[in-house]
């Protein structure tokens, strides 16, 4: 019954592919395990947590010269 809960819950999200540098990649891997969740829960709560932050900054009025931040904050 929870394998059908889990792709019930899956099933309105996206599956996307990113490259990360070994270090970056190994630093999460350690990071998941110290935090005991998967690494697709830390990346996907990392991902949620900087466009919180982004939508912030933009309510503020705060503005920004990096062109990947603006990128994520006009999408919003």
């Amino acid at each position: 019954m929870l394998k059908t809960k889990q792709k019930e819950a899956r099933q309105d999200m996206f599956t996307t592919t990113i490259s990360l540098s070994p270090e970056v990649h190994q630093k999460l891997k350690h990071l998941a395990v110290d935090l005991r969740v998967s690494f697709r829960d830390l990346i996907r709560a990392a991902i949620e947590s900087y466009l919180g932050r982004c939508k912030e900054e933009k309510q503020n009025g705060v503005e920004t010269n990096s062109k990947q931040h603006a990128v994520l904050v006009e999408n919003n």
